[in-house]
């Protein structure tokens, strides 16, 4: 069972991003705040949504995972500069876990003789359904007793 998939925009996480924020919004305007505090506080939630996505700094994002064998993985990852390198990386996967709808990979890759740990978040919108069954079962029966997954 390998796994060789290139990962989407995931449409999944911005949603539960929102969803998020709205359910923040409706717990302080239906706090026991007084109606001064809410409107100010929903006031700073604003600007700090327009911060955000305004002057947001753009994040390197993961883009292709292949598996070789238990120990040995490869990922791509594109640089969000102006050139939009892709990066190739390899090492091995240490610890998966997550749950129904996000999975969290961490590798661990050599970078200049140095061990550098990587967090990679795997929405399930992003790749097919296929290998994510097969990113399921890595996470339930790879991962370390401590992070398994379990129903």
């Amino acid at each position: 069972m390998r796994i060789n998939t290139t990962l989407q925009v995931s449409r999944l996480q911005k949603w539960s991003e929102a969803v998020a924020f709205l359910l923040v919004c409706l717990v302080l305007i239906f706090s026991e705040m007084p109606f001064w505090g809410k409107g100010l506080s929903l006031l700073l939630m604003g600007f700090f949504l327009a911060y955000q996505y305004l002057f947001k700094k753009p994040a390197a994002r993961l883009v292709q995972v292949t598996q070789f064998d238990k120990e040995n993985w490869r990922w791509s990852v594109l640089e969000p500069l102006r050139t939009q390198k892709t990066h190739v990386y390899e090492g091995r996967l240490i610890k998966a876990q997550g749950g129904l709808f996000v999975l969290v990979l961490r590798f661990e890759t050599k970078v200049r003789q140095k061990t550098v740990m990587t967090n990679w978040v795997v929405w399930r919108d992003q790749v097919d359904a296929q290998n994510w069954r097969r990113l399921i079962v890595i996470a339930r029966f790879w991962a370390d007793e401590a992070q398994r997954i379990i129903d």
